[in-house]
């Protein structure tokens, strides 16, 4: 049965930790598929996997902490976080990781300063558990640390001196190979081979081309500093210069870290870093009072926020009143105008009524002239005909009167020359009591 290995990467946040663990790629380390995802300070990744942060972050907000603190845990913290099952918890996740990859890479800064936990987690493990203990040089750390986070530099050195002291002893007993971030850059197929050595793994050649070739990117590292000549009245960063040259001088002359010089060495650190402790809890206390400070903001901003949330939605709903007022508007507007288009009609139509009116009414007007005169023509003509009619008549009666006389003249001068009685005319004489009868005639 193949062997579990579990390497754990340690460091200070900043110290170049994320391309230490990608470039275990090449002795055969896994980091799994669940990472976090690249970030604009970490565009290459940060092969961390998320539910190792998750839990690490769970752990110190259980004991009112976070990743910038600087207190160390102790005993009662460690069987605080035991008796709450985050033990059980780190076992499981890790096993679950170590049951699909047999050489499994777990990587994130959170790690060193909960490294006391976390021992007993790697020691009852079944799995061989192996440390890259990851270095920079703590003026580049604390520079990056003030530029990404704003942070004040003694709260930076202070930092890593804690993660790096914890790391250093948090890991003895086990097997483990300090890497520095910049001469990996550097020299990265020499550092790599150096880390295989100490780790007794082989180096993947077609891996180890694709880290240098395709992965390493030195213009990602911004913060470079060769010469730290700290000022000597500077106690902590002197004392940080001191553990970080004595870290790579152990490179260099290739000493077991489990020798004698780094247990000396480390009594002597932390003799000098527990010094500096009420300035550890200032500095604690003032994170602690700017977290709250922070949280009291953060509420405030959700505050403002959702106030800011009220009167955006009310000044929507104004825009949307006002927007229907317009149109309201605009509609009684095309209203007026079409009642005004309507009045001006009717008005135009009652101007054509009237005129019609006046016009018809002249036209009855005109009608009863024309009818008072026709009546008067009539009545004019017709006593006009009558006069004709009786003078016609007047004139016939006299003319019958005068033409009768005529022919009874005629008919007595022609028997007064005979000698003989007269013949009288009844054909005549019933002519002329025709006349008589008929136009009242007084013929004698």
């Amino acid at each position: 049965m193949n062997e579990k290995i579990l390497t754990v990467v340690l460091g200070m946040h900043r110290s170049g930790t994320s391309v230490i663990t990608r470039s275990l790629h090449v002795l055969g380390g896994d980091t799994g598929n669940n990472l976090m995802e690249p970030w604009i300070d970490n565009p290459k990744g940060y092969w961390e996997d998320k539910s190792i942060v998750d839990l690490n972050n769970e752990m110190l907000d259980f004991l009112g902490m976070d990743w910038s603190h600087l207190r160390r845990l102790d005993k009662s913290d460690i069987i605080y976080l035991e008796e709450a099952g985050f033990l059980a918890k780190a076992e499981k996740l890790i096993n679950s990781r170590l049951d699909k990859f047999s050489s499994f890479v777990v990587k994130d800064p959170r790690i060193a300063g909960l490294i006391k936990f976390w021992q007993g987690v790697w020691e009852r493990g079944n799995y061989r558990t192996d440390f890259v203990l990851a270095i920079r040089n703590p003026y580049s750390v604390v520079n990056s640390l003030v530029k990404r986070n704003e942070m004040p530099p003694v709260q930076g050195v202070l930092l890593w001196l804690g993660h790096t002291l914890e790391l250093l002893s948090g890991s003895a007993g086990f097997t483990r190979v300090i890497i520095d971030y910049d001469r990996l850059l550097g020299n990265p197929e020499q550092e790599l081979r150096r880390v295989a050595d100490g780790l007794s793994r082989e180096v993947e050649k077609n891996e180890l081309s694709v880290f240098i070739n395709e992965f390493i990117d030195l213009t990602l590292r911004h913060e470079l500093i060769v010469n730290d000549n700290p000022d000597e009245t500077d106690e902590m960063f002197c004392l940080a210069s001191e553990v970080y040259q004595a870290l790579l001088q152990s490179i260099d002359e290739e000493r077991a870290l489990d020798g004698e010089w780094l247990l000396h060495k480390l009594d002597d650190w932390e003799q000098r870093f527990r010094q500096f402790s009420n300035v550890l809890e200032g500095v604690d206390s003032m994170q602690c009072e700017l977290k709250k400070q922070s949280a009291d903001i953060y509420s405030m901003e959700g505050t403002i926020e959702s106030m800011q949330q009220t009167i955006d939605s009310m000044e929507s709903t104004q825009r949307s009143e006002v927007a229907r007022i317009k149109y309201l508007e605009d509609q009684l507007y095309r209203s007026n105008k079409d009642m005004e288009y309507a009045q001006n009609l009717v008005y135009k139509r009652d101007v054509e009524l009237k005129e019609e009116s006046i016009k018809r009414l002249k036209a009855e007007e005109r009608y009863l002239q024309l009818e008072v005169h026709l009546q008067k023509e009539k009545e004019e003509s017709q006593q006009y005909f009558t006069k004709i009619l009786q003078a016609e008549k007047e004139k016939t009666r006299r003319y019958n009167i005068e033409h009768t006389a005529e022919i009874v003249s005629n008919i007595f001068s022609l028997a007064e020359k005979e000698q003989k009685s007269p013949v009288f005319p009844f054909s005549l004489f019933r002519r002329r009591q025709l006349y008589k009868k008929r136009f009242n005639l007084q013929i004698f």
